[in-house]
């Protein structure tokens, strides 16, 4: 994560590595949201009320936010080894 110009380098995609950018909706003329969309596996991040609080929500990792038990498990079931 860079930060230039008090704005953050969105990462590629963690799901696919894909290219992916900031999204603003405007739901009225004083109010907007902004999300992160991955342009190529479609993933996104929920809306949130500033462009900054998306990136850094888009830009966390498994590392970032899962405990450690569950960090494993995600692993496995990203590389498709997880079996019915």
């Amino acid at each position: 994560m860079t930060m230039n110009n008090n704005t953050l380098t969105v990462s590629p995609c963690a799901h696919c590595g894909g290219q992916a950018k900031v999204e603003r909706n405007e739901h009225r003329r004083t109010v907007s949201s902004f999300r992160v969309v991955c342009m190529k596996c479609g993933i996104q991040t929920r809306h949130y009320a500033s462009y900054i609080e998306a990136v850094k929500a888009w830009n966390a990792r498994p590392d970032d936010v899962l405990p450690d038990g569950l960090k494993a498990v995600y692993d496995h079931n990203r590389k498709g080894e997880m079996k019915p």
